[in-house]
């Protein structure tokens, strides 16, 4: 059962490196692009509020807002049949200058679901090597650090031959991170490790096991923290017919307060969803606090809600009919969770305070081209700019844009999700 979870995994990781997406491609299909062969970076116009036109990046990747700045990066030398370098730099949205950070050679993923900010410094995992290349001895997992202010970029910490889909949360003056231990196909290496800022040091702190004769064990899916506690999120497999997913809750030094099943999570599922398949999935986003969480993997799942009495409760359900997303954040420990429709004419965005567990609604739409529609949402470290960037349909397919704009500018009202005639429960909105 475990070696059929793996390769489902494995190959899940290798569809989404491959995948046309934000953080990694464009449409083959723009106008703009059409006539041309190979591998291109992408033209983005970013604007305010007002429709003006602040800066326009060239970029083949995410765009992080960071303190007033614009993080980005791009292939070199375009266009190219193939990549192994990206250069990373940081642009000025209102003078639209840009810096070159640097070039990592020989990158071949960045996991930007791990990105975060703290004390002026952006952290990032790159994967350096062959990563689709399960064989391959020289690949690299490492820790970049890029100084925001002095505008430089440095390796901090690597791992040889790692699995691409390594975790890590921020916890005080520590970076938690969490190898999943997958290379290969193989359980081996499952652990927990803390990098310490004050004294630079990297200590493991726990191991994970997985009896392959008996087809029982455990395997991380995530790591988070509140500022307050940790939380592991770990597949358990019982027997090769049996799993279940935990998340295991600690104080920050370690020591283990509690367990909660994530596992009736699916149960809140629409009829189409396969529990067998989702509860072993790798997860790109676990945000939790307060008894809430939200749940994003790398299948098809989003799922917003809470745990009251042992029981998951439902805040903004699953659907198939909404494709919803998380917004990156650059805050260190957000207060609120930002969770918006993409690709949906409605352009819904969902702003929840797991604090006072209080729901709101916006919507936000381009005023120059109401045909456009939110793809990816960034949340800058200020705590008070969003960028937004936005694509048509593919039968309107026209080039992207993006919004650098206040958090103030969009108009939240609070929100309860309507309920479901048919079974009486909360439905997607």
């Amino acid at each position: 059962m475990m070696k059929k979870v793996l390769c489902v995994f494995c190959c899940t990781i290798f569809l989404l490196l491959a995948a046309c997406s934000d953080s990694e491609q464009f449409s083959s299909e723009n106008p703009q692009l059409s006539q041309q062969t190979g591998v291109y970076n992408q033209k983005v116009p970013i604007y305010n509020e007002k429709e003006e036109l602040l800066c326009e990046l060239e970029r083949y990747g995410m765009i992080w807002p960071v303190e007033g700045k614009l993080l980005y990066s791009k292939i070199p030398n375009p266009p190219v049949e193939s990549f192994t370098e990206k250069e990373y730099c940081l642009c000025d949205p209102e003078t639209g200058e840009s810096k070159s950070l640097g070039i990592i050679d020989g990158w071949s993923y960045e996991a930007g679901y791990n990105n975060f900010y703290r004390n002026g410094h952006f952290y990032m995992m790159v994967t350096i090597g062959n990563v689709l290349d399960e064989n391959a001895t020289e690949t690299e997992v490492a820790l970049y650090d890029i100084d925001i202010q002095k505008e430089t970029m440095q390796k901090l910490l690597s791992w040889k031959d790692s699995f691409p889909y390594s975790l890590m949360a921020q916890v005080d003056n520590r970076i938690i991170f969490a190898n999943t231990g997958l290379k290969g196909g193989s359980n081996e290496g499952c652990h927990i490790e803390e990098y310490n800022f004050d004294t630079k040091e990297l200590r493991r702190v726990r191991d994970y096991d997985f009896d392959e004769e008996k087809g029982s064990g455990d395997s991380l899916r995530h790591i988070a923290s509140d500022g307050e506690y940790i939380y592991i999120v770990r597949l358990h497999v019982l027997s090769q017919d049996e799993e279940v997913l935990l998340m295991d809750v600690y104080d920050k030094d370690f020591h283990l307060i509690k367990t909660e099943d994530l596992t009736p999570l699916w149960e809140k599922a629409p009829d189409q969803y396969e529990p067998e398949m989702e509860v072993g999935q790798g997860i790109t986003c676990f945000l939790t606090g307060n008894n809430s969480f939200y749940y994003q993997n790398m299948s098809i799942t989003t799922f917003l809600g809470k745990i009251e009495d042992g029981e998951i409760q439902n805040l903004l359900p699953m659907s198939y009919k909404k494709n919803y997303t998380v917004t990156e954040d650059c805050i260190p420990i957000p207060d609120t969770w930002m969770i918006h429709d993409r690709l949906i004419s409605e352009n819904n965005i969902f702003r929840y305070s797991w604090k006072e567990e209080k729901l709101e609604k916006a919507s936000f739409r381009s005023q120059e081209d109401g045909r456009y529609c939110l793809w990816s949402m960034c949340r800058d470290s200020s705590r008070n700019k969003l960028l937004i960037s936005m694509e048509t349909s593919k039968e309107v397919n026209l080039p992207p844009r993006a919004y650098y704009i206040d958090e103030s500018s969009l108009d939240f009202q609070p929100y309860t999700p309507p309920v479901s005639e048919e079974k009486g429960e909360t439905a997607a909105p």
